[in-house]
């Protein structure tokens, strides 16, 4: 079949966004019928291939920094069409960025489903996803300076405090399950006050009493979906490789789920420039 035109482009573009403010304001919707729909319009497009639009498209919005539809897994292998086109409607539709930006910033009214069986909410960390390159990683690049989502859900305070505690009922739960009830009672979430200055949020321990450095963070969005980082809580990682952790908490509230990365950051991450600190000489 041949290539996707930019009309199509157009069409499935507007589409997936209209079920994806759905989704996030809390909306019920029908992913069949907005894929029927779309099919009888782009024939002869037939379902297999707007499902896997819908799924590059959510590729697509990773690659952006911002948030896709759960039911849509992201399916790698965009083109450069669906990224301006992507751009190109947001640009047309601020509207979607206040909902992005609502989502970011929400509060947590919801009580948060606790599954507190550690071996059944702990997964392993993602394959490492290789950059984009050329054109393509170039205009990544230019368009994502211009959406704040990752910040914004960073500094959801509500978000934030509702992940460490989740991980702190999960920590204490999985030392209860290992016998060692004295080391759950003295994990400790680490206050507001000397959290301003400890790169870690947690302190917990081994079952042999060795102690975890724990830094939470925790997002709404999927297992891959970036984090922001201080420059803190990279040196504590490497200066602390064999008790620090960053606990990864995605898919939040809703069905959280976790992976673990042990040791120097460095040796997971890949880092984005975001923002620099200038002094003029």
């Amino acid at each position: 079949m041949n290539p996707w035109s930019k009309e199509e482009v157009e069409a499935i573009v507007a589409d997936y966004f209209l079920m994806l403010c759905r989704e996030l304001k809390g909306e019920s919707y029908s992913k069949m019928d907005h894929r029927n729909r779309l099919v009888e319009k782009l024939t002869p497009r037939n379902a297999g291939s707007v499902q896997k639009k819908y799924q590059t498209i959510s590729a697509a919005l990773l690659a952006l920094n911002l948030p896709y539809i759960r039911g849509y897994k992201p399916l790698d292998n965009y083109q450069t069409l669906l990224i301006e086109q992507i751009d190109v409607h947001l640009e047309k539709h601020p509207e979607i960025v206040g909902v992005l930006t609502a989502y970011a910033e929400r509060s947590l009214l919801a009580p948060v489903q606790r599954d507190l069986f550690f071996r059944a909410t702990v997964v392993d960390p993602p394959e490492p996803h290789p950059p984009e390159s050329g054109n393509k990683e170039r205009l990544l690049r230019k368009i994502m300076k211009k959406y704040t989502f990752v910040t914004a859900e960073a500094n959801n305070s509500d978000l934030k405090e509702a992940g460490k505690g989740f991980v702190l009922d999960l920590e204490r739960a999985r030392l209860r399950e290992e016998g060692s009830l004295r080391m759950a009672d003295r994990i400790e979430q680490i206050s507001a006050k000397r959290a301003s200055v400890a790169p870690y949020d947690i302190l917990s321990y081994e079952c042999n009493e060795k102690p975890l450095f724990i830094k939470v963070k925790t997002t709404s969005c999927g297992m891959r979906f970036p984090f922001s980082l201080s420059a803190a809580e990279l040196a504590f990682s490497a200066a602390n490789p064999d008790s620090y952790r960053l606990y990864r908490l995605f898919d939040f509230p809703e069905a959280p789920r976790l992976f673990i990365l042990k040791g120097r950051l460095y040796d997971w991450i890949r880092l984005i420039p975001e923002s620099f600190l200038a002094r003029v000489e």
